[in-house]
């Protein structure tokens, strides 16, 4: 009888367990061979050490890895496995099981459609994508829009319960920290953790400020789970530097960014409601109603200014008090003028609406609302962003033509000029080709060690 291991982690016990098969066999006199599998020449002296576990009526080879599974396929004995044809092994290599963790978010579904569009046929890397709900709260986002094959709906006590239960060997991949249960989660499996990829988000870098014992022990879980992850993962490498001197953080980093913001089907459905920019008089105004949009900071830097134009201010989600605030501000300065959209767009709809404005304008300092950003840029508007901020160097650095807010107040209302026009032709090419869905792809692929024909 032939008994093959795959070993390494907790050998001791797979041993034990394996004399029992074999004693409960009842085949006396006859011979059994147990194969162990190990990853390292390193541990063949520790499966050789624990042959004690075993009767005497067993035989231990230790050998390498792809070799047991070669031998597996043709039943060759060991050493003629040793020198087996590598593509053989590489074949029959194990599906690599993935969790994505989200919150109620767009980028759940998106991520989850592309990913099954890309690694579906690769047998060996399986994606499951957890959506995780906070107990006791509704998400703002509609459940239909957030639905996609392979999407699955958690509470997050049940999530905190699936996560601490998940077999030794799953990938983790956590997109944003949101929440005291995930924090806790992580904490107790760093045997998953330190083999994890954290997709950072821009609230992430921000510890819940410790106003009370309970946020204190939050404040403490959040940095314990921030630190204990293998690879960081973020569109800006200033994320990542961040973690690092905040939370003591892995230097393990990989850029990637998230599908379905260049989609050539998306792009094109837009385009045909796509208005030439003459003159700025449809802004759109932040992403959400979050007060890291400083919608009120902005509004001051447009004092004294009375611009033909009408305001578009995306506040679907986010804080609700927040946004009661900016509407009666900006209401205030502009009547009638201002248009709220308090209601959740799909994508399609979304990129329709952006197609048909003239500018956006963004004021945050970190990084956030980078996709509809990038969304304006490759349908070919202006875009204005806070000088100096993360958002902008980075984009600068990259090669785009973005401008300052401190141009916007003077430039609101007025005839585009030639050089903003130019410069909106040159963002649409560049942000084309460096965020298309190939290039997403690869990112990905190397982000997950993910080898396909593609990439």
């Amino acid at each position: 009888h032939e008994l093959l291991l795959f070993g390494g982690f907790q050998i001791e016990h797979r041993l034990s367990v394996a004399d029992e098969a074999v004693s409960s066999a009842g085949s006396a006199g006859c011979r059994h061979r147990v194969y162990i599998a190990v990853y390292r020449a390193s541990r063949f002296c520790k499966a050789g050490m624990t042959t004690s576990a075993l009767s005497r009526s067993v035989e231990v080879s230790p050998f390498q890895f792809p070799l047991m599974l070669q031998l597996q396929r043709t039943r060759q004995p060991p050493l003629a496995c040793r020198f087996a044809r590598r593509r053989s092994a590489k074949a029959a290599r194990p599906i690599m099981r993935t969790v994505h963790l989200f919150p109620p978010s767009i980028f759940a579904s998106v991520t989850a459609s592309a990913f099954q569009r890309w690694f579906a046929p690769e047998v060996t890397t399986e994606h499951e994508h957890w959506v995780v709900v906070p107990s006791g709260s509704q998400s703002s986002l509609p459940a239909d829009q957030i639905r996609a094959p392979g999407l699955r709906w958690l509470r997050d006590t049940e999530a905190l319960l699936r996560l601490v239960l998940l077999p030794p060997g799953t990938r983790l991949v956590v997109h944003g920290l949101f929440g005291g249960r995930l924090y806790l989660a992580l904490c107790l499996r760093p045997d998953l953790t330190r083999h994890a990829s954290w997709m950072i988000w821009g609230g992430d870098l921000e510890s819940p400020a410790p106003s009370g014992p309970k946020h204190r022990l939050l404040a403490r879980l959040h940095a314990h789970a921030a630190g204990s992850f293998g690879q960081l993962l973020s569109v800006m490498k200033d994320d990542h530097d961040k973690a690092v001197v905040r939370f003591h953080a892995t230097t393990r980093w990989q850029s990637v960014f998230y599908p379905g913001i260049i989609d050539d089907e998306l792009l094109a459905a837009a385009s045909e409601h796509r208005e030439p920019v003459r003159a700025l008089k449809r802004i759109v105004v932040g992403n959400s109603a979050s007060d890291s949009n400083r919608h009120l900071a902005l509004l001051e830097t447009l004092s004294g200014v009375s611009p033909d134009a009408c305001f578009y201010l995306p506040l679907s989600y986010g804080d609700r008090r927040y946004r009661d605030q900016v509407i009666e501000a900006w209401r205030a300065r502009f009547g009638a003028a201002v248009t709220p959209m308090l209601d959740f767009m799909s994508l399609p709809d979304y990129a329709r609406f952006l197609a048909s404005v003239d500018c956006g304008v963004y004021y945050y300092e970190r990084q956030q609302g980078l996709g509809n950003i990038l969304m304006l840029l490759a349908l070919g508007k202006p875009v204005y962003l806070l000088e100096g901020s993360q958002t902008e160097r980075f984009l600068s650095g990259l090669g785009f033509a973005v401008r300052g807010v401190s141009l916007f107040a003077r430039e609101l209302g007025g005839t585009a000029a030639p050089e903003l026009l130019s410069g909106c032709a040159h963002n649409r090419e560049l942000c084309l080709r460096l965020f298309s869905d190939r290039a997403c792809r690869q990112a990905w692929s190397r982000a997950l060690g993910i080898r396909t024909a593609q990439t």
